[in-house]
C-alpha cells in the first residue's frame, strides 16, 4: 500500500514521479498488488488532511491487511504515526521514502519526518546528500534509491548543431518560479548575462505543464538549467539526460554523480562559470547516445522498481 501527499490529480502534476513509479511496479511486477491512499484527496481540509486520512487508512489496514505500507514524503507519515498501535498489532512494516524538502527544508517538517523514521523498518533516501539531515539513530535503516525514469516515455532526441546566434536559444527552467528553493532569481540573472553576450535566449518554464507539454519541451529545447539552492535527486535532470538534452546545474543533491562522465553537461555553483560555459558552447547538441545508454541502466524505472520491490519482499520475509 502506498500512502502519500504527492500524487497527481486533476489540474496538478504534483508527485507525478510517485505515480510513474507505481505504474512501473504494476507493469513489471504483476505479483505485486498496490493500493494507494492519496492524502491530497482531503486537501479541502488543508493541514487537517493528514488527520482526516487516518480513517481510510484505518479501514484499509483492517479490511485489506497490506503486507507492507510504503510512505512517500515525510509529512505523509502523520496518519501512520496516529495508527502506530494498529501497525504493531498487525505486524505491518512501514517503509518511508524521503524526497528532499521533507528532510532538507523547514525545521518542523524535518522533526516530524525524523520522528516518523523511528517507527519505520526501512528508510529510502533519493540521494546520499540527504543522510546528514536524518537523525543518527535511523541511519542504519538507509537505502539510497533515486526515482526512476520511464525510458519508453523519455526517449532520446538527436539535436542538430546550430549556432546560438542564428535562432533563439531555448533554456528550460524546470519548475515554478514561485518555489523559492528553485532559485529563479539566479536563473534570471544568468539569462540576462547571456543576453549581454549577444545570445538570444527564450525561457521555457515548467509551471503546471502536462506530461505531454514537458516531453515536447525537452525535445524542442537546447538546454536545461537547474539553479536550485537545494535538491534531493531532481527528476528533471534524469529526464533531460534520457532525452539527450544538455544540462547545466548547480551542485545540489546527486546531480554531480548523475551527470558524471557526460559530455555537454556542466555543474557549478558559480554564476560566472555557468554563464561562460553556456556562452562559449555556442551550439546546441545532444549528449552522446552511448553515454545516455550507460545512465539508463542505472536510472530506468525498471531498474529502480526492482530495487524497491526487493525491499518489499525483504520486509515481508522478515516479519
Amino acid at each position: 500500500m502506498i500512502v502519500t501527499n504527492m500524487f497527481p490529480s486533476k489540474g496538478s502534476q504534483k508527485g507525478v514521479f510517485v505515480k510513474e513509479s507505481v505504474e512501473s511496479i504494476r507493469d513489471n511486477f504483476p505479483d505485486v498488488s498496490i493500493d494507494i491512499l492519496n492524502i491530497d484527496e482531503y486537501r479541502d481540509f488543508r493541514g487537517l488532511k493528514y488527520f482526516f486520512s487516518v480513517f481510510p487508512l484505518f479501514f484499509s489496514l483492517i479490511r485489506n491487511s497490506p503486507n507492507v505500507v510504503h510512505v512517500h514524503y515525510g509529512l505523509s507519515l502523520i496518519p501512520t504515526l496516529l495508527l502506530l498501535p494498529l501497525f504493531l498489532l498487525k505486524k505491518i512494516p512501514i517503509i518511508i521514502t524521503y524526497h528532499g524538502s521533507d528532510l532538507m527544508g523547514h525545521k518542523l517538517v524535518n522533526i516530524i519526518s525524523n520522528l516518523g523514521a523511528l517507527m519505520c523498518s526501512k528508510v529510502i533516501l533519493v540521494s546520499d546528500k540527504m543522510e546528514e539531515f536524518l537523525w543518527t539513530c535511523s541511519r542504519n535503516k538507509i537505502s539510497i534509491i533515486p526515482c526512476g525514469v520511464n525510458s519508453n516515455l523519455f526517449g532520446y532526441v538527436f539535436r542538430e548543431e546550430k549556432e546560438t546566434q542564428l535562432k533563439p536559444f531555448k533554456v528550460i527552467f524546470p519548475s515554478s518560479p514561485h518555489r523559492i528553493e528553485k532559485n529563479y532569481v539566479l536563473f534570471s540573472e544568468i539569462m540576462l548575462e547571456l543576453k549581454k553576450n549577444g545570445i538570444t535566449v527564450q525561457e521555457i518554464i515548467f509551471d503546471n505543464m502536462s506530461r505531454e507539454e514537458i516531453l515536447d519541451s525537452y525535445a524542442k529545447s537546447d538546454l536545461l538549467l537547474l539553479t536550485s539552492s537545494r535538491e534531493g535527486s531532481p527528476q528533471v535532470i534524469k529526464e533531460a539526460l534520457f532525452t539527450g538534452l544538455p544540462v547545466v546545474s548547480t551542485d545540489v543533491g546527486d546531480v554531480k554523480s548523475v551527470l558524471a562522465g557526460l559530455d555537454n553537461t556542466f555543474v557549478s555553483n558559480r554564476k560566472s562559470d555557468i554563464v561562460n560555459w553556456i556562452a562559449t558552447s555556442k551550439k546546441s547538441r545532444s549528449i552522446p547516445y552511448d553515454q545516455v545508454l550507460s545512465k539508463m541502466d542505472l536510472y530506468s524505472d525498471i531498474s529502480i522498481s526492482r530495487k524497491v520491490v526487493n525491499i518489499y519482499f525483504d520486509m515481508v520475509a522478515g516479519k
